[in-house]
């Protein structure tokens, strides 16, 4: 099913296929909403998202589109996933929206996602995932002071 096809996405992306991920991410969104398959759809925007945030060119001025977009994939991502309790989805979704700000050089919403993320991850017990996020964290307060 879906939830397998978000996966093999995942896979396209992480070899470097940033095309084949976004297109297969969009196909899941479209199917997995219109069959209100919540939990696979957030899941799939969440992905979608980051694929959009590492395409080659993101960051850059004539990309303000694609950070739109992530955001807005994003957002619904959080909404749903905190209303369903899908802690991992959601701490995930949270540290994207940390990189997504971080592209927008908005340094303390970036904070703010990271430090969520990283609430989430070690409440529910995932020490590699909370070392990864707090050493974004320290990264990201060690570009921003000043002296």
């Amino acid at each position: 099913g879906e939830f397998a096809t978000v996966y093999l996405a995942e896979s396209y992306w992480r070899a470097g296929d940033h095309e084949r991920a976004e297109c297969t991410l969009r196909e899941v969104v479209d199917v997995t909403e219109r069959h209100a398959m919540q939990f696979i759809a957030a899941s799939a925007r969440r992905l979608l998202a980051e694929v959009l945030l590492t395409l080659p060119s993101a960051g850059t001025v004539h990309d303000a589109a694609r950070l739109t977009e992530a955001q807005s994939h994003l957002n619904s991502a959080r909404q749903t996933l905190a209303a369903l309790g899908a802690g991992v989805e959601f701490a995930a979704a949270c540290a994207a929206s940390g990189r997504a700000s971080e592209l927008e050089n908005k340094a303390a919403e970036a904070r703010t996602w990271y430090s969520r993320a990283l609430e989430h991850f070690n409440s529910l017990s995932m020490p590699p995932e909370g070392a990864r996020i707090q050493g974004i964290l320290e990264l990201l307060n060690s570009k921003n002071k000043i002296g």
